[in-house]
């Protein structure tokens, strides 16, 4: 059970970056950053609030298992940690830029609402496509996200500036982000 409410967990991220990434978008073009960053904070307290009366306790089985060295140590463990780190860092830098790459198209303001608003929905459809994968193969999981993310970013680089390219490029590059998170 534990593998499907992980999914579901990151189901719900994606869903939340969905609908928060534009909404904050749309907010902050209308209101200003500081009033956004202010309705943020609130949400999230929030939140909290309701999570810490609403989820209900769980035990946990307390053994002790290898330290944090030792993980490390473990035969491609440390590759993979600092694999996932740069495959991490990617969309972060791209997510940077990216309402100034929709800028330099000459695309209407709303498109970056757009932009974002997809890439959690694509996210989220690859929270479940990599929850399905990850059943019959990590392996197969651990390249999928990555290359799916690599994708993304080439067919926007190479967009040629066609809006209905660079939305698909910004799908794609949405499932795979949220594909590796999970």
């Amino acid at each position: 059970h534990a593998g499907k409410a992980i999914t579901v967990v990151f189901a719900a991220t994606s869903l939340g970056v969905a609908l928060g990434a534009p909404l904050a978008s749309l907010a902050g073009n209308a209101f200003g950053w500081r009033v956004t960053f202010v309705a943020a904070a609130a949400l999230a307290l929030l939140a909290g609030m309701l999570m810490s009366f609403t989820v209900p306790a769980v035990r946990e089985r307390r053994q002790k298992g290898p330290s944090l060295i030792q993980t490390a140590r473990i035969p491609g463990v440390l590759r993979v940690a600092i694999g996932w780190a740069l495959v991490m860092l990617a969309p972060f830098v791209v997510l940077t830029y990216i309402d100034a790459y929709l800028a330099d198209l000459g695309v209407p303001k709303y498109v970056t609402s757009v932009t974002l608003f997809l890439i959690g929905a694509s996210g989220l459809v690859g929270t479940i496509l990599i929850g399905r994968l990850t059943s019959r193969s990590v392996y197969a999981a651990l390249l999928a996200a990555p290359i799916t993310v690599a994708v993304g970013f080439t067919v926007l680089f190479l967009s040629g500036g066609n809006l209905a390219i660079v939305l698909l490029a910004v799908a794609l590059w949405g499932l795979g982000i949220a594909a590796a998170v999970v």
